[in-house]
Order: structure tokens, then sequence, then C-alpha cells
């Protein structure tokens, strides 16, 4: 048997807000980038979870004018050697009608294979039927066997007009058996299944990960890692990047597994570098994360050494990057590149190098003995979060309670109700207004007891720049 060649790509499949979805230069301007700086990434799936033709709409076949930036997308791809897979999420309940579900989903991947499509992923989490599998909602769990069989009823009906055919469950981190490990048994064995690692956000996955997963699907199950990092669009404000390298991964665990997929941040060119690195380890046996960062930023951005640095240092970071360093030293960036490359990485990352020199004021006010003003304070003290989805409400009061740790012994934690399976996608409009008007109040509260702390000259001047900066790194990456 001919062995299968592994695949490594990009996937298009965040939520985007508060920011507009991708738009279609900045994918052909990514195809063109990973064809020039990043040939290793042979591969790019569209599933953005904000194209309401890939979600809430994806019973709806797309108008001629969208349909058009697929096919011009999926050209462009071809045209640069590079695998392009689309992805349907179709957001349906647990009460949908099965042959509905697959005579829906069929007609949307016709259609884009009617556009040249030839490479399928059909995606079930992040919906109300996934809420209520995972959560167990009356039973639902044990249903999800119907989910299965039409995966494999598309699978079949596609099958000589479809090479690569991929499907990703409510639970795709398979800690252990369940009636969702129980029903993906029965999963087409040609059919690759997507796993992110022993949690949503692994950081890398090891020989002993790869086994536990394989035993509990089957021995020959086709898995292709989906890694979330550097993605960034849980709970957080614009300008919040995860600035790093590749992971790397063993060989003796690529061995075991069908291929690597990245999910990239929110902000399109912020991407860059890390493309580049994720090309650099594929195959190399003398990575260096860090060290292949920098040389990426400099060699093909032509950003100095300085700024990339410091750029790394002041990133805010997700829980897989949980080796920060407080960045207490020298805040100075130079902002000149030699290249359109390095201008486009840089107006994308230029709010965190505003971030930068606006820290860098608050640093020397308290470092030369003076008062911090609340309003001078709140230019800067960004909250991690702009987006206020309901589902994720509870997580910022996670925040708001985790930053008072850092300073206050005084501490009980606040607690709003927390809504499971469905009901995360169903949250009324006056109970979101009531939770938003109590966390606009704890975030005001919070902060008044943090200025109260960081004026204290009583406090040494070194705590209170490390706790400032350690708050600072709050967020919901973080708080799990």
């Amino acid at each position: 048997m001919k062995k299968r060649e592994k695949t490594y790509g990009i996937v298009e499949g965040f939520f985007s807000e508060p920011l507009p979805i991708w738009s279609e230069t900045e994918r052909l301007q990514t195809v063109e980038f990973v064809a020039k700086k990043a040939r290793k990434i042979d591969t790019y799936i569209y599933c953005p979870k904000d194209d309401p033709y890939v979600t809430k709409k994806y019973d709806i076949l797309y108008p001629d004018a969208e349909i058009e930036k697929i096919a011009r997308l999926i050209e462009r791809c071809e045209r640069r050697g590079i695998k392009f897979i689309y992805g349907v999420n179709p957001s349906i309940e647990g009460s949908v009608f099965p042959e509905l579900i697959k005579r829906n989903t069929m007609r949307k991947i016709e259609q884009v294979m009617n556009v040249g499509c030839k490479n399928i992923m059909l995606l079930f989490d992040d919906i109300p039927l996934a809420y209520d599998v995972v959560d167990d909602r009356e039973g639902v769990g044990n249903n999800f066997g119907k989910v299965i069989q039409i995966v494999n009823e598309i699978y079949e009906e596609t099958r000589g007009m479809i090479e690569n055919y991929w499907f990703c469950g409510p639970d795709y981190c398979f800690r252990k058996e369940s009636p969702i490990t129980i029903a993906t048994k029965k999963l087409n064995k040609e059919i690759g299944i997507i796993w992110t690692g022993n949690t949503i956000f692994s950081k890398t996955i090891s020989l002993a990960d790869v086994q536990r997963v394989k035993n509990i699907l089957r021995k020959d199950a086709r898995i292709i890692f989906w890694s979330n990092y550097p993605v960034n669009d849980c709970e957080q404000a614009k300008g919040t990047f995860n600035l790093g390298g590749f992971y790397p991964i063993e060989k003796e665990v690529l061995e075991l597994i069908d291929g690597v997929i990245v999910n990239p941040m929110r902000e399109c060119m912020a991407n860059l570098p890390f493309y580049v690195t994720f090309s650099d380890w594929i195959g190399n046996n003398k990575y260096e994360r860090s060290k292949s960062y920098l040389l990426a930023m400099k060699k093909t951005l032509g950003i100095g050494s300085n700024t990339g640095e410091t750029l790394m240092r002041m990133a805010s970071r997700n829980i897989v990057d949980n080796d920060l360093e407080v960045a207490w030293g020298s805040l100075e960036v130079e902002v000149s590149v030699k290249n359109e490359y390095g201008e486009k990485y840089l107006e994308a990352v230029r709010s965190l190098i505003k971030d930068i020199k606006e820290w860098k004021d608050i640093l020397e006010i308290i470092s030369g003995g003076g008062t911090i003003k609340k309003s001078d304070f709140e230019k800067v003290d960004w909250f991690p979060t702009k987006t206020y989805i309901s589902r994720y409400l509870p997580e910022i009061v996670k925040i708001v309670n985790c930053r008072k740790k850092l300073y206050s012994r005084d501490c009980p934690e606040t607690i709003i109700r927390k809504y499971k399976g469905s009901e995360n996608l169903l949250i009324s409009k006056e109970d979101n207004k009531k939770y938003l008007e109590e966390i606009k109040r704890l975030i005001s509260d919070e902060r008044k007891e943090f200025l109260t702390f960081m004026n204290d000259k009583k406090i040494p001047l070194g705590k209170r720049a490390e706790i400032l900066m350690r708050r600072r790194y709050v967020n919901r990456f973080t708080i799990n």
C-alpha cells in the first residue's frame, strides 16, 4: 500500500470578532507568502467560524459573488501547489432530522466541488449540537452515532471525487472513552480525524499522547493534529498577540499521525513570521523555536533583532506560552523595515508597539516616585475582552478574580451563572445585558483597587512593577 503523504497546513478556523473576517485579498496574500517564503506548508483549510455559509447558513448556497471568491482562492492555491480544503460546520441542533442535515450539507459540498474543490472537512464543533453532546444534555451524546452515519454516507457518495476527507467532532481532545469516542470508532478508516492534543491549547504532543488517543479510538485511526497556536480568538481584545514560533513535535510522534495544521491569529499579517518557523520546522532536525522566529523576522521581514525580541517579550501570550518573563528593561522599539512583508507585519502589530510605549510611560511614573492618575491608567489598561460573546461571560469574571489575587489577600470570588449545553448559544438579551452591567462594575472596582496598590509607595518598586506586568498577562487562556 502506498504510504500516505503527511499534511502540513494552516487552517482559517477561528472566530474573527471583533475584527472582520479575513478579506479575499488577505487570503490570496497569505497563499502567495506561504508559496514564496514558507514553502513546506502544503495545505490551506478554509472554515472560518464567522463565514455564515460555513456555519449558520450552511444550508444556503453561496451567492454568485461569494462562490466566485472561493473559486479564485482554490485556483490560486492550485497554481501555487497548495492543497485547498473546504470545511463546513453546520450550526445544527440535536433535534434536526439527520436526512435534512445530510441533504443540506451535500448541497454545499457539491457547490464548492463544482468550482474546483477536491478536499472536504466536516466539523461539528462550536454548534448547539456540540454543546449538548459534550454535556450529554438529555442523552444527546448517546445519539451521536447518527452524526457519524451522516459523515460516512457523505464520504461514500463523494468517493472518487474527493481526494481528502476529514472530520472534526464536538470532542477534539479525546481524554477518555465516551459515547462520542465509541461512535467515532465507526468512522470510515479513510477519514482523517482532527485532534487538538490533550487540551484545546496543547503546547506539544508526545508519543504517549498519540498512543492513548489511538487506544481510545482505533489503532489505525488517521489523526491530524490541529494546533491552536498562535490563535487568539478567545475572549481577548484587539491587539492581543501570541508572538512566537512553532512548537516542535518529535519524529516518533509524526510517524503515528497524518499531519499537522496550525490555527493562526485573527490579525492576518501578524502570522507571517510564524508561518516561516512552521515551514522551518518541517523536516529540520536542528530547529530551535526562538532562534527560528527571530531569524524569520530579520531575514524574511527585514525587522531588526531588537524589535523582534522586544515584541516577543511584550506580546500577551496564551496558556501555551506559559514561560512568561516580566519585561522590565529596555522597551525601545525600532520600527524601520526593509520589505513589504515587514511593513504588513508591523502594520498588523502596530497596536502592540503603541501599547509598549504607553506601558513604558506608566512604569516611568512609578519609578520616578510619581502617582498614576486614573485617567492615564484607563488609557492603557484595556481589559482582555471587547467582544462580550455571551457564552464567555463567566470567563471574564474569572479574569477579574485572577487579577485581584495577584495583589489582594482579601479577594472573595464573584461568580455568575455558568451556562451549559446549547444554552451557551441561546442566552437571552435580558440576561446578557444584566451580566454585562455586572461585569463592567467588577472591572471598574478592580481597577480602582489596583491603582491604590500601584500608588502605595510603601510597597517596593520592583514588586509593583512585577505585579503590573503579570496582571497585564492575565487573559482567558491563562486562567484555564
